[in-house]
């Protein structure tokens, strides 16, 4: 399995083929909720993956993608007992990009703090916002890394949110399998008190934890649908290619300013009108930068 590099975070997603005997593409337990994606990079322990498959199918959430992974399927099968279905319908994805290209928000998972100073928030706050945003309906992808290392600097760099479980400060570490479980009990009372919330707000009852249905309706009312995670990196890689040309990505720090830049943007989400504006940036930063330096070829808004 090929990690993204340095040089590749933020990257154009991959249209990689999956691997020859993996499960079919897109399948979910029939009764799961679309809106929601659980992303294993590389597990190791078959355990914490039946374990993740039982998190999934008690919490009613969507399917489950494995990336990669040296792990004991005859055991993930066991230990998944009632949530078989769960784990025969996963789907196996070549690549961290692949698994998560038709999501709107990806959320990367991490018990670090600021890695490459990029903020981590409360899994729940997280989760509230994204609700209160559409974007729970319309596609979320948690992200949690190997058991032994988590996830690197470069993969919670592709990720828009980062997202950590508050715990003890004396032993942060969580199981991977309790990860899963805790995160996706925080996504479910996100979308109960998001239902709840939305039934008193017509007889006068008390406001939900999460924003109610006015900003459901304001979020509805802009004509852009939100941008799936290939569209937004697509143009994020458009941005780092320019500014590299331009020299702003030169030096040492290159990877970790451009893991800033793409939090900054990708973290209220991004809708398709968006997108097309950040590529049409880009497209304008080239022309101007080679017009400037009086090279042939650029012909403005056809770069």
């Amino acid at each position: 399995m090929r990690w993204p590099t340095s040089s590749a975070a933020c990257a154009i997603l991959s249209d990689s083929p999956l691997p020859a005997g993996s499960p079919a593409t897109d399948p979910a337990p029939r009764d799961a909720r679309p809106g929601l994606r659980v992303v294993l990079l590389g597990p190791k322990r078959g355990a914490n993956v039946g374990a993740a498959c039982r998190a999934i199918k008690n919490m009613g959430a969507g399917e489950l993608v494995v990336v990669g992974g040296d792990y004991d399927r005859d055991e993930a099968s066991r230990t998944a007992v009632h949530a078989g279905d769960v784990f025969d319908s996963r789907r196996e994805a070549a690549t961290f990009e692949e698994a998560v290209a038709t999501s709107n928000m990806v959320i990367g998972t991490t018990s670090r703090e600021r890695p490459w100073s990029i903020p981590v928030e409360e899994i729940g706050d997280v989760l509230a916002d994204a609700d209160a945003r559409g974007l729970a309906a319309s596609g979320i992808a948690l992200v949690f890394g190997p058991e032994d290392r988590g996830l690197s600097n470069e993969e919670l760099a592709c990720c828009h949110r980062l997202a950590f479980v508050p715990t003890a400060d004396e032993y942060s570490s969580l199981n991977l399998a309790q990860a899963v479980v805790v995160c996706l009990y925080e996504w479910r009372q996100t979308s109960r008190r998001s239902r709840v919330g939305g039934a008193r707000s017509g007889v006068g009852g008390a406001p939900s934890r999460v924003v109610g249905e006015r900003s459901r309706a304001a979020v509805a009312s802009d004509d852009a649908p939100s941008a799936d995670a290939r569209a937004q990196s697509e143009a994020l890689a458009d941005l780092r290619r320019v500014l590299e040309e331009i020299g702003f990505l030169d030096g040492d720090q290159g990877d970790r300013v451009m893991a800033t830049i793409c939090s900054m943007l990708t973290r209220g989400g991004l809708d398709e009108r968006e997108v097309s504006i950040l590529r049409g940036m880009a497209r304008q930063i080239r022309w101007a930068a080679r017009r400037h330096c009086g090279a042939k070829g650029g012909t403005r808004g056809n770069e």
